[in-house]
């Protein structure tokens, strides 16, 4: 990291971003990343910093759903047990749902 810190061309960022995720640090990585213009690799980063409102508010497809689901906090709102119980067998199945496609999304090593 030491040779890296004086560098100051795209290249030599992108080898920081990439020795800060090899060392855990993710975020920085992410911020890294964000500052040379690679969108796409940051937001990769943040899913990794498990930066989930980060995520849902700039990711698309399948991640974005699933950090949604993450930084969801809003309590069922329904009125009666059954209602309330209806309401929170929707909301697991648009988990799942959203889980499955996530899952198929992600490519296998």
């Amino acid at each position: 990291m030491a040779y890296l810190a004086g560098a100051s061309d795209g290249e030599a960022g992108v080898l920081r971003a990439r020795a800060l995720a090899r060392l855990g640090d993710f975020a920085q990585s992410a911020q890294l990343l964000a500052v040379l213009g690679d969108d796409e690799a940051a937001l990769d980063m943040n899913w990794q910093n498990q930066d989930w409102q980060e995520v849902a508010s700039n990711g698309t497809g399948e991640r974005q759903r699933a950090a949604e689901l993450a930084v969801d906090d809003d309590p069922v709102e329904a009125s009666g047990p059954i209602a309330r119980n209806q309401a929170l067998l929707s909301r697991s199945s648009e988990t799942r749902s959203a889980l499955n496609a996530l899952l198929t999304a992600v490519e296998r090593p």
